[in-house]
């Protein structure tokens, strides 16, 4: 207790967090409500759980080297197995059960991304045995969200410019 009553006084890892400043989101406070006081019984309120992208910020710069992102985790956990969810995050989830990612799209629509690459560029394709020593590896959201694909696009410009085999 005497360690979190430290973590709740410093406030470096909310600071320093770019979820917190555009959200609820206040590990400090998470840590006294629900740790310190053990008030969770408004645990499934607070939504603001789900909004972490838990890129682990806060424990990298946490200087008594609590980690904020297990806690959200735990805290997560918690909620999932009383099945206490948003329904977003609940629909992402089945979605990524069903269909592999969280946007519900099918799987062979993964690289339709790649339409609108300029003739004579290619993009190796792994799961048809393609092979070269770097991996470009997407993920979801670039592979399915119209608003972010020109950033792979641009990515796929520069490697084959600069003469990388990925």
């Amino acid at each position: 207790d005497f360690q979190l009553n430290i973590c709740i006084q410093c406030g470096t890892c909310t600071g320093g967090c770019p979820v917190a400043r555009k959200s609820k989101l206040n590990i400090r406070r998470l840590v006294s409500q629900f740790l310190l006081k053990k008030d969770l019984d408004n645990l499934k309120e607070k939504l603001e759980l789900w909004e972490c992208t838990t890129r682990e910020t806060g424990s990298i710069r946490c200087p008594m080297g609590v980690k904020p992102m297990d806690l959200i985790s735990g805290m997560r956990s918690l909620l999932v197995e009383e099945g206490d969810i948003p329904e977003t995050i609940a629909d992402a989830l089945e979605s990524m059960n069903r269909r592999g990612n969280p946007w519900g799209k099918p799987k062979n629509a993964k690289t339709e991304w790649m339409k609108g690459l300029p003739q004579g560029i290619t993009v190796k394709d792994f799961s048809k045995g393609d092979r070269a020593p770097l991996l470009y590896f997407l993920g979801c959201t670039p592979s399915f969200d119209s608003r972010v694909q020109k950033i792979p696009k641009a990515i796929v410009l520069i490697l084959q410019q600069a003469g990388i085999d990925f």
